[in-house]
Parts: structure tokens; C-alpha cells; sequence
């Protein structure tokens, strides 16, 4: 299919009330050494954003929804545009982020070189770039990514790490690694979708890799707020979900059980829910995600769409 430009690589931003973020998310790409065109998928924003699109980033192929997708749905829909498109590169980012002007051939460079990597991802900063993102340094921590964390501390060359798992506010993906493995799951609204991505993206034999010396900015906030019953339900289905969708693991009901009770415990841990609500909701949440995820239960259905 035609398109207006010889770039190779495109961005993908899925905004949602973004407008505190934008601005200084689209100006970043602009900056960049490696340019890129950029897609945005605007999920029914009711703020400024997709004014601030408009008016400021006329360079932007913009998507208005007349209802939020979710992350999965609205960022699938600009995939299959780059797709259809022939792009070889698509990077996907966050609305809250933005990068640094060697971000983009940095990461770029090593999708193109290492074709055994399907996701690579630079190194997440907080908004302000004192620290790393919270969430990022869990995913990166010793147990899982050796070395990394201490590499960070005492080098600042460029350094690609294999790693189990990085969220996906800054991938880059390969043209090959979307064909092959597909586009998010629809199961997923938000939250999960990524986890489930990089799952088939192992299964399918790719390699996830983080990117030291370069990075993106990821400017958000945590509230530590008491967890209501219904967030730990939804919180329980999510990480069941997941697990019945991995394709590297046994998803016999056994195996499934005794996952589900190690669950039930991690999340009365760090939710503080009563034990005897824990437990109802916990087992209520399994005998629901097994009967809707094995009625459908196939390897389509692992895949995605």
C-alpha cells in the first residue's frame, strides 16, 4: 500500500486524556536523529489532546475513537496500519513518555542487526530522570536480569541485556516479530496485554532485549491506596488469565489450581485483604477464567488477532 513517506520505522502512541504528556512526548520524536512517522490512536479523550494533535503535530496520522478501546485494541489498529503500510520497524509509546534524541537508532539498530530480538527496549528514567522507573527496576532486578542494575551503576556504555520481561511503554518490534507472533491479545483491556505479548513473543523464539546507554523518560505517579474487592477480583482474573494464556507453561487444571492459591496468597499479602475474602474471591475468580478461556481454548486463541 502507498504511503507518503520512504521512512522505515513508525510510532505507535495510544493517548486517553493525555494532554498533560503530549506535547512533550511528540516534540521528543521530533528531535530525534533517527525520525520516524508517527501514528496516534486518541481512545475517546474528553481533554485537550487531540486539539493539542491537531493543532501542533499536523505531521501526525491521527485515529479518533468514539470509545475507549483499551491499550491492546487501539494499538493493534495502528499496527495494522503500519502494517498494511510496509514499515519494518514499529516503536511503540507510552502518551506519559518521551525520549531522548538517540533513543530511536539506538534501539533501531539492534531490531535491524540481532534479528533474534522480536522487542527491544531502552532503559526507563522516572519524569524527572533521577531515578529508574519503579515498576522498571522491579522488572530489572538481580534475580532476573543479573548485572544489569549494576552495570547502570557503574558504567554508562551501551549494553544489550536479555531479559525475561520489560513493560511496554518504549518497545521496538520488528516487522518479522509482529507477523510471526501477531498483535495483542483482545482479552486484555489494559494492563496485561504486554505480559501476555512477551509470553508468545519467548514461545515463539525470539528474544526480549533491554538497551543500556539509551533511554526513555516514563513520567508517572504511585499512589498507595487501599485495594478495594472488586480491583482484587479484577486483579486475580488478570494474573489467571495470563497464566492460562502462557504458552510456556502446564495448563492443566492441577497446575492451575496450585498456581491459584499461590496467587491468592501473594495478592492477600499485598493487598491486605481479609483472609476469608481472599480466598472467596480468589477461587470465584478461577472456576471464571477457566470456563471462559477453555471455552475458546486453542492455539488462535493463545496467539492473538
Amino acid at each position: 500500500m502507498y504511503r507518503d513517506t520512504q521512512q522505515d520505522l513508525v510510532t505507535v502512541i495510544v493517548t486517553y486524556n493525555g494532554d498533560r504528556w503530549i506535547h512533550k512526548c511528540l516534540e521528543s520524536l521530533r528531535k530525534s536523529v533517527k525520525t520516524t512517522d508517527i501514528i496516534v490512536v486518541d481512545n475517546a479523550s474528553s481533554d485537550r489532546t487531540v486539539k493539542i494533535i491537531q493543532q501542533d503535530f499536523p505531521e501526525v496520522k491521527l485515529i479518533t475513537s468514539d470509545q475507549n478501546l483499551g491499550f491492546g485494541a487501539a494499538n493493534n489498529l495502528a499496527i495494522q496500519k503500519g502494517l498494511e503500510q510496509g514499515y519494518e520497524c514499529f516503536f511503540l509509546l507510552n502518551q506519559d513518555a518521551w525520549v531522548n534524541e538517540d533513543t530511536l537508532g539506538a534501539l533501531q539498530e539492534i531490531i535491524n542487526k540481532k534479528h533474534e530480538y522480536g522487542i527491544v527496549s531502552p532503559i526507563h528514567l522516572n519524569g524527572a530522570g533521577t531515578d529508574l522507573d519503579r515498576n522498571f527496576r522491579w522488572y530489572m532486578r538481580d534475580q532476573l536480569v543479573p548485572g544489569l542494575l549494576g552495570h547502570l551503576e557503574n558504567d554508562s556504555s551501551s549494553k544489550l541485556f536479555d531479559v525475561p520481561f520489560v513493560n511496554a511503554a518504549a518497545w521496538m518490534l520488528s516487522r518479522s516479530c509482529l507477523m510471526t507472533v501477531g498483535k495483542f491479545h483482545p482479552l486484555f483491556h489494559h494492563y496485561g496485554e504486554d505480559d501476555n505479548y512477551a509470553h508468545r513473543v519467548k514461545a515463539s523464539g525470539y528474544q526480549i532485549g533491554v538497551l543500556a546507554g539509551v533511554s526513555i523518560y516514563h513520567d508517572r505517579e504511585f499512589r498507595e491506596e487501599p485495594i478495594r474487592r472488586e480491583e482484587f477480583e479484577g486483579k486475580m482474573k488478570k494474573a489467571l488469565t495470563l497464566y492460562l494464556l502462557n504458552p510456556l507453561v502446564d495448563h492443566g487444571f492441577w497446575k492451575f489450581f496450585q498456581y491459584t492459591r499461590k496467587t491468592i496468597k501473594r495478592f492477600r499479602q499485598e493487598t491486605h485483604q481479609s483472609y476469608v475474602a481472599s480466598l472467596w474471591l480468589g477461587y470465584k475468580s478461577m472456576f471464571a477464567v477457566w470456563q471462559e478461556t477453555k471455552m475458546e481454548y486453542d492455539l488462535s486463541f493463545r496467539k492473538g488477532s
